[in-house]
This record gives structure tokens, C-alpha cells and sequence, in this order.
């Protein structure tokens, strides 16, 4: 027989270790119900909404498994007429009561000194500095194998032969945010008309500064993009500043179906 400490410990790693390893690679075909940003089209969500999930399903799962354990108990309470039998019915009985009584305190108490306690957040990290333009979160896990493999061919490249240290500040960005993004003057392109929605586009920052871990904490849209626009040509890149616009932005269309995966967005956006 299972050990069933053993099947707890490989059900819980299985639980946090799966999210982990594919919400950054994965856009969700389907919408996650009444939860913000798990519409179609969006990246999965990441390991402290799972966790959230997780929260919210446990404590379901607690109200139920004790109302069903208190109906088991009483019914055994109630149809039995020998005297051992009773009295294991009421143990289960208080049993039962008790942990539902130890959930639903923790859960009062700690709502009372503070509600954000029962609430699951994503950790804020420090915003980069950077000057000429406003920066996006950064979404590259979307972003097709192929132009990952390029781009960072295209960024070893810059800081080796000419040393300018260039990093991807926006890869995958969903039809939502694009339509934002449009709506703030920060685009030309309206939802599912930015190759970004495909996971073919990234847009570089150049980096200033860098802490003893290798994270930029200081960069700048300011320096030699004819050099970096030449150089991702080099690794069949389209520049956006050969449209005398957009230099920070990088395309890639190459053997790539665009119109199927345009009209995928467009499906996955207006069934959103």
C-alpha cells in the first residue's frame, strides 16, 4: 500500500512544481473564470495565483469535507443502537465540529488584525529607471522558440563586438494590453496588429547599471541604434526604426504563418 505521507509529498511538489515550469511558456486557450488577466489569449498565471487558487480551493474543500463528515457521523449516530458505536459517532461528531472550528478562527482571526493577511499578492519589485520612454512589465516567456534563440544571438552580439548591453524589456504582449497600449498613444497597432501578440516581436532597452546579480536597475532608450537596428537585420530581424518611429522595436517573420496566427488572436480576443 501507498504511503499516504508519501502520495501527500508528491501531490503537493506535482501542485507547485507544474506551474512553476509551464505558466511562462503557456497563453491560455481558454479564460480562467472571474479571475483578472486569465482571459484567452493571456499568459498563464503565474505561481502566486495558483497559490491563491490553491487558498480559496482548501478552504471549499474544509467546509465540505465537514458538513459531509458531520452528516456521515449523524447518520451513524442515529442508526446504530449499540452503545460503542454511539459513542464513536458523537467522537467524529466533535472531531468533525472541532476543525471546522479551527479553520473558520484562523481564518476570522487573521481577517481581523489585518485582511491583506488572507490575501495572496504578487511581490512588488522596484520599477527600472529609464529615460526617453516609458517601460513595460517584461513577458518574453511567450515568445516563439526561434526569435528567443536569435535574440539572444542578436544580444551577445552587441555586448561582445560592440559593447553596448542591450536586454529585452517587452516580448509576448496580450490583445488587451496592446489595445491600451493603442489607447495611450504608446502604439500605432490596435489588438492582434503587433507581432508581440504572436510572441515574434521584442522591444531592448539598453542597461546602465546592473546589480552584483546581473539585474538592471538603471537603463535608458538613449544610444546607437543604427548599430543595434543593423545588427538584429544581420540575425533577420525587421527594425521598427527603418519606419522612422519605433527603434527600439525588433519583428521576426520569417517562415512564420502571420495571417494564421493573426486570425488566432483575433478569435481568442473577441471570444474573450
Amino acid at each position: 500500500m501507498i504511503n499516504m505521507r508519501y502520495f501527500t509529498l508528491i501531490l503537493l511538489i506535482l501542485i507547485f512544481t507544474v506551474p512553476v515550469t509551464h505558466a511562462a511558456d503557456t497563453v491560455l486557450e481558454v479564460g480562467i473564470p472571474g479571475i483578472t488577466g486569465a482571459a484567452p489569449g493571456d499568459p498563464a498565471p503565474g505561481i502566486v495565483k495558483y497559490i491563491s487558487f490553491l487558498y480559496t480551493f482548501v478552504l471549499g474543500f474544509v467546509g465540505i469535507a465537514g458538513f459531509a463528515s458531520l452528516v456521515f457521523w449523524g447518520a451513524v449516530w442515529a442508526g446504530s443502537g449499540i452503545i460503542d458505536k454511539k459513542r464513536q459517532a458523537l467522537d467524529g461528531i466533535k472531531n468533525s465540529l472541532t476543525g471546522i472550528a479551527i479553520a473558520l478562527t484562523a481564518f476570522i482571526i487573521l481577517n481581523t488584525i489585518n485582511p491583506d493577511l488572507t490575501i495572496i499578492k504578487e511581490p512588488i519589485i522596484p520599477g527600472i529607471t529609464l529615460t526617453g520612454r516609458k517601460t513595460e512589465m517584461i513577458t518574453t516567456g511567450s515568445l516563439d522558440p526561434q526569435v528567443v534563440d536569435l535574440a539572444k544571438q542578436f544580444i551577445l552580439t552587441l555586448k561582445n563586438n560592440y559593447g553596448i548591453d542591450a536586454y529585452i524589456t517587452t516580448g509576448y504582449r496580450s490583445p488587451q494590453q496592446q489595445s491600451i497600449e493603442l489607447a495611450e498613444g504608446d502604439s500605432k497597432a490596435g489588438p492582434c496588429e503587433s507581432y508581440h501578440q504572436y510572441g515574434l516581436a521584442l522591444d531592448l532597452a539598453i542597461a546602465q547599471t546592473r546589480n552584483s546579480n546581473g539585474i538592471v536597475i538603471k537603463a535608458t532608450y538613449d544610444g546607437d541604434w543604427t548599430t543595434i537596428g543593423r545588427v538584429g537585420k544581420s540575425f533577420g530581424f525587421e527594425w521598427g526604426g527603418d519606419w522612422g518611429w519605433d527603434r527600439v522595436h525588433f519583428q521576426y517573420k520569417k517562415d512564420k504563418d502571420v495571417a494564421a496566427l493573426k486570425q488566432q488572436c483575433l478569435q481568442n480576443y473577441n471570444g474573450a
